[in-house]
């Protein structure tokens, strides 16, 4: 008798222990900004969006949805500003980058970046650190 208590206790739990939601509250998904530049290099900045996590299926064969197409992209030295153009490329994962020609990075100035897509503004600062230098190194086997 107890044997059946504990089994029908097992049960119990496990069914009231089902959730449907994962614990999320909002369905909708988040700009991701991934951005860099380096010294002499011209800056890539990649937007995607994120995929929620939701209990309803989603078609994930169209990856190219949650690319981001039309932000406004903007870097400045302090100086210069410059609106990064969109650009399809494929050496990129996923193939799609805002990017300029009319400014590289330099050693030692900080950049600005800021991106404005619908609602979503979000601004962050860098600065290229100087080249490190080697006097000597070693490589034993």
């Amino acid at each position: 008798m107890r044997k059946v208590f504990y089994i029908l206790l097992l049960f119990a739990f496990v069914f009231v222990a089902c959730d449907d939601e994962f614990g999320i509250k909002s369905q909708s998904s988040d700009l991701v900004v991934e951005g860099w530049i380096q010294n002499n290099q011209f800056p890539v900045v990649i937007l995607t969006r994120t995929l929620p996590v939701t209990s309803e299926f989603q078609d994930m064969d169209n990856l190219e949805d949650y690319i981001v197409n039309w932000a406004k992209v903007s870097i400045t030295d302090g100086t210069d500003t410059v609106v990064l153009t969109g650009k399809y490329d494929e050496d990129y994962f996923p193939p799609y980058i805002y990017t300029t020609g009319r400014m590289r990075g330099e050693t030692g100035k900080s950049y600005k970046l800021m991106v404005d897509y619908k609602d979503f503004h979000a601004s962050a600062v860098t600065t290229i650190p100087p080249t490190p230098q080697l006097d000597s190194f070693k490589v034993e086997r």
